[in-house]
């Protein structure tokens, strides 16, 4: 029974990198009547061989969205979801957030374009819009007025 989840938790692991958590209730949901001692033993065994790695998965996830200019709120939200403990993405994150401030001049001066090219709005009206904005996509209040200082300077 013990190699039925280790065929199963390969196959899973095979198609994409994977978080702990996100092995354990596959092979929950999977196999629901099974011991939870041999799940942890599949689970501890896959961690030895290198198969299952948080920190590896932590940076792999990070680069990949780096392109995608998220903030380190939402990067934050989304390692949470995977199962990853704050204290084990807290120290990649840190280098993120030097970084959050750029990144929000970045996507709100794409916004400020938009608004200059399709809408006459007051400076008000602007910079309540694009405070909104950002705000909705995860930046911090400080790091959205500092952003929006920088775009109208």
């Amino acid at each position: 029974m013990l190699v039925m989840l280790k065929e199963h938790g390969l196959k899973f692991l095979n198609k994409k990198m994977r978080t702990v958590r996100e092995l354990e209730e596959y092979l929950k949901e999977k196999f629901s009547k099974r011991n939870s001692e041999e799940l942890k033993q599949v689970i501890e065994d896959f961690k030895l061989k290198g198969y299952l790695d948080d920190k590896k998965y932590i940076e792999e996830y990070l680069s990949s969205k780096k392109s995608k200019d998220w903030s380190v709120l939402r990067l934050k939200n989304e390692l949470l979801k995977k199962g990853i403990k704050e204290e084990d993405f807290s120290c990649f994150l840190q280098k993120e957030e030097e970084k959050e401030v750029e990144k929000a001049v970045k996507i709100g001066y794409k916004r400020y374009l938009f608004y200059c090219k399709n809408k006459k709005l007051q400076q008000k009206d602007f910079r309540k819009k694009l405070y909104f904005y950002l705000l909705q996509k995860g930046f911090s209040s400080d790091n959205v007025l500092k952003a929006i200082a920088r775009i109208l300077a």
